[in-house]
């Protein structure tokens, strides 16, 4: 039997395949070679659009205008801005509210205020004391470290400890606030309007009791925000943060990080401090037509005018976190309104938040003439000028 002309056949096929194979290799590299220039395509492109924003960002510099519209050359002044903003401005008002405050409670405890409110306003105090601490170390501290490229494994650590603890204990601190104002609103609306007698009687004698339960709840209620994250450090020494520390029930995703915390810890205690204290100004006005109409020499009584400041804090806690209030319902309903609105508000409404804690003692000085003839007194140049001027008269 002749096997040569299958040999023959096989060897055919075989330069066949050769040939196939061969063809394959070439079609692979051609491929590889379209990668390459489809990546070097793709880093032209990219340097184009380099090249685009740095013209744009020189023109801006020159003539202050940018020639895109709504281009992202704003993004290089936003660090200065956040830096003038935060370190600057928001560490000023913390470092003096924190000095007032200490004085205002100084002052509290010394028994210059005396009202059926004067546990409530110490408290009050001390919460704002330690929002102010808060902002001061989470937002004023670690923006100016971070426009002044600080040591970047010691920055690690710090901005890995102020995203998972420090900014959770700025929330806490301000959901206290609010909480400590609406229950000093409610109870003030209890005294004035009286609606109901036994009521306000009881929070008289157990206001104490419920004030220290409010900051209690309110820390409770913010303690699964510090279970979420965790600080690690990596093989080179930088600190990250890791999130599932724990395995934390969809109710916290529902009731945390949706509009709904919002709308409980800043939009409730808002809408229920406007209309009590409406009521009271409403009250308030009418007690003074009264005695206008009466011509009596008496001026408003004593309980008029701690309602009068306290109404004052009251409306001034409602101008400072309604901003933050619609910033967070904004951010959780829709985030495109939030990033195209609130570009550069942000700062500004953070820094609101501490004007409302570092102001309470500005108030009690300017409606308060007991509390500021007190605080006179006890001023140190005060006492020396009035020690000279017995010495003089003994001369």
């Amino acid at each position: 039997m002749d096997i040569r002309p299958n040999i023959t056949a096989v060897t055919i096929i075989g330069q066949g395949l050769t040939e196939i194979m061969d063809i394959g290799q070439g079609f692979t590299e051609e491929m590889d070679i379209g990668q390459a220039f489809t990546e070097e395509m793709n880093i032209g492109q990219g340097f184009t659009e380099v090249m685009d924003i740095s013209r744009e960002y020189t023109e801006a510099l020159t003539s202050g205008q940018g020639s895109g519209g709504k281009r992202d050359y704003q993004r290089f002044d936003h660090e200065l801005y956040r830096f003038i903003i935060y370190a600057i401005c928001m560490g000023s008002v913390c470092v003096v509210g924190i000095i007032v405050n200490l004085i205002t409670l100084y002052m509290i405890c010394r028994g210059v205020v005396k009202t059926d409110t004067t546990y409530q306003l110490m408290l009050l105090a001390v919460v704002d004391t330690v929002l102010l601490v808060a902002f001061l170390l989470g937002w004023s501290l670690f923006q100016a470290l971070r426009y002044l490229n600080s040591d970047l494994l010691l920055f690690s650590l710090y901005e890995c400890v102020t995203n998972a603890y420090i900014w959770e204990c700025c929330r806490t601190a301000q959901h206290a606030t609010i909480s400590l104002t609406l229950f000093i609103g409610v109870y003030r609306y209890l005294a004035v309007c009286k609606p109901v007698s036994n009521l306000y009687n009881h929070m008289k004698r157990h206001g104490q009791k419920y004030m220290m339960l409010t900051v209690i709840l309110c820390v409770l209620y913010n303690v699964p925000r510090f279970l979420l994250e965790e600080c690690k450090q990596d093989s080179a020494g930088y600190w990250w943060r890791y999130y599932g520390r724990y395995q934390l029930p969809t109710l916290y995703l529902w009731l945390y990080q949706s509009w709904i915390n919002a709308a409980l810890v800043f939009f409730l205690p808002i809408l229920i401090l406007s209309v009590v204290t409406v009521n009271i100004l409403i009250v308030l006005w009418k007690r003074k037509m009264a005695r206008s109409n009466m011509q009596s020499s008496h001026g408003p009584s004593h309980h008029d005018n701690v309602s009068v400041i306290l109404s004052t804090i009251v409306i001034l806690m409602i101008l400072c976190q309604a901003p933050f209030c619609g910033l967070k319902i904004t951010y959780w309903i829709d985030r495109g309104t939030y990033y195209s609105i609130f570009h550069y508000a942000p700062p500004i409404i953070e820094l609101l938040v501490c004007v409302n804690s570092a102001a309470n003692g500005f108030i009690y000085f300017i409606m308060n003439k007991q509390f500021r003839q007190a605080l006179v007194s006890h001023c140190p140049c005060r006492k020396r000028n009035t020690s000279n001027s017995h010495e003089m008269v003994a001369v």
